[in-house]
């Protein structure tokens, strides 16, 4: 089994996917590899996307300016960068991603602002709903 673990970074103030890997084989632990490629200090899990974990920066809420939402993962938006994990539900081990890059953009929108969550930019497969490319 390999040591690389592939993983989705969804960047809200980018208004990107991005591919990321993490590694089991080096001496920090994943969660600390985790917390430094979502620019944080704290992870939590928000939530699963087809069978796959979305972590994100516990205190996001409270210092991040750019929002999404993923359908059917959280009622409430999601601040900051967030990680897509697979997840070895018979130990609870973190794996590869297994949800498509497609898949995630059907549930993605990005949050204009927290004052008027009616607000929102809907992703498709290679723009937002403000005509600008997603990069994927």
């Amino acid at each position: 089994m390999s040591d690389i673990i592939d993983v989705y970074i969804i960047d809200p103030e980018l208004r990107e996917i991005t591919r990321s890997t993490l590694d089991k084989s080096k001496p920090e632990p994943l969660y600390k590899q985790m917390a430094s490629q979502l620019h944080c200090d704290l992870i939590d899990c928000a939530g699963v996307i087809e069978g796959d974990s979305v972590w994100v920066d516990d205190e996001g809420l409270c210092k991040a300016n750019a929002y999404l939402q993923l359908e059917g993962v959280s009622s409430q938006p999601l601040a900051g960068r967030v990680m897509v994990t697979g997840t070895d539900f018979s130990d609870g081990s973190t794996v590869s991603a297994e949800v498509s890059s497609t898949e995630i953009l059907k549930r993605l929108f990005w949050v204009e602002s927290l004052d008027d969550l009616l607000v929102v930019s809907f992703a498709t497969a290679d723009q937002d709903k403000t005509g600008r490319e997603v990069a994927v």
